[in-house]
């Protein structure tokens, strides 16, 4: 057995060393810093058309139901998935709601076919990854009102007043066309 001279040994040693140090410290490829996320929009002090068609017909709905809505100028965000969350977007209270509940948000999506698109999106969302960032008993209706879409939630479990809120929750379902949250 040939034993290597002590030179070559120890510049093996330093490659190893180096390729490690290397490694570990820069040397490597390198990737960009990700872009940066867009800021989520804030909700509209002026509803586009459909924003408004929407309100106004929920508005009546709840209005049936001895209910009013409100607009509101609180900070309020539901989980959504991505394709809403730089949709416009205008968000309104049930008049005398629980503190945490009695939200309606309404989007605009441009058009029938996003908004459709977007619902069944919004549907399926809840039914999977998004219903963990409500509690287990809430109820969701998406309603799909030309390229408006309606978002409500409720839970009785949260709910002071629960009367209110599930009179709310049934006239809100029944506006424009409802996109059923499975699950």
């Amino acid at each position: 057995m040939k034993r290597r001279p002590l030179a070559l040994r120890a510049a093996g040693g330093l490659l190893a060393a180096a390729t490690l140090l290397a490694g570990c410290f820069g040397g490597g490829p390198t990737r960009p810093p990700p872009a940066p996320t867009p800021a989520l929009p804030t909700p509209l002090t002026v509803p586009t058309t459909a924003i408004e068609t929407a309100r106004s017909a929920v508005a009546v709905r709840l209005g049936e139901a001895g209910l009013q809505l409100e607009a509101t100028n609180r900070r309020y965000r539901p989980s959504e998935p991505a394709v809403l969350q730089q949709a416009p977007h205008a968000l309104y209270r049930i008049a005398g709601a629980d503190r945490n509940q009695g939200w309606v948000v309404v989007y605009d999506l441009g058009s029938t076919d996003a908004a459709v698109a977007a619902a069944e999106q919004y549907a399926q969302y809840l039914a999977t990854f998004g219903r963990a960032n409500y509690p287990a008993d809430a109820q969701f209706t998406i309603n799909q009102l030309g390229s408006a879409l309606v978002f409500n939630w409720w839970s009785r479990s949260r709910a002071s007043d629960a009367a209110p809120l599930e009179a709310a929750f049934g006239a809100i379902s029944e506006v424009g066309q409802r996109f059923q949250v499975r699950g």
